[in-house]
């Protein structure tokens, strides 16, 4: 049995991507309850992204078990008001420096170096900041 949090469809992924049956937790409010099941044998795994993983593996490493292989390629994102551009563009501006200064390694090694994840330490590319809020066309 494999939990997801609320509104994710990774338990799915799982079962496309490994072509295995998965039999899901019902209505698991957050990964925190995931968690909490997988620690009291209710559940044989939690499924979400690799950096909220680490986290409860570092909370409790005794506990549970990483299985550091990525099935899908997941983009983070930053919501902001829909036509905020001078918003969209400040934040791409702050996440570059982030990345050129080495801040943006220095946290993530700070908080995930002790983990197997394979940590991406370059400039992300980034969508452009468009008027309507929308995706740019392709």
């Amino acid at each position: 049995m494999i939990c997801q949090g609320d509104g994710s469809n990774s338990a799915i992924r799982v079962q496309e991507e490994f072509d295995v049956a998965v039999e899901k937790v019902k209505k698991p409010r957050t990964y925190s309850d995931c968690v909490d099941q997988l620690r009291d044998g209710e559940i044989d795994a939690v499924s979400t992204d690799d950096l909220i993983l680490a986290g409860f593996l570092d909370e409790d490493p005794d506990a549970f078990q990483f299985v550091n292989s990525p099935f899908t390629e997941e983009r983070y994102g930053v919501g902001l008001p829909k036509g905020d551009v001078a918003g969209c563009e400040a934040v791409n501006r702050a996440i570059d420096g982030m990345f050129q200064s080495g801040a943006a390694e220095a946290s993530l090694d700070k908080w995930f170096g002790d983990t197997d994840l394979d940590l991406v330490m370059s400039v992300p590319q980034f969508e452009g900041c468009d008027k309507e809020g929308g995706r740019p066309e392709e």
